[in-house]
């Protein structure tokens, strides 16, 4: 399993976004968690296999609907034990 730190930026503030990389969460077999930073672009860290966490990165870069990503940056984590993907209310 590998972990990463992910950002995204762009116009993703209140789009549904969260909601969206929760559901391509599940269906890519990711764990982990997404929250707004605190200038509004998206943090994750999210674990998975490699194969997986690439599927899931691509599903980061096109975004929902309302969404304009400008950038998606990845930083590798330690291992974690994460059980399931969660939307972190901040």
């Amino acid at each position: 399993m590998k972990n990463f730190q992910i950002h995204i930026s762009g116009k993703v503030y209140k789009t549904g976004f969260r909601y969206y990389l929760k559901q391509m969460a599940s269906v890519n077999n990711i764990s982990g968690f997404v929250k707004y930073d605190t200038d509004h672009s998206l943090m994750l860290e999210v674990q998975g296999s490699e194969a997986d966490i690439d599927k899931f990165v691509k599903y980061c870069w096109l975004g929902c609907m309302n969404s304009n990503v400008l950038e998606v940056s990845l930083k590798e984590l330690p291992e974690t034990d994460y059980k399931t993907f969660e939307i972190i209310e901040n």
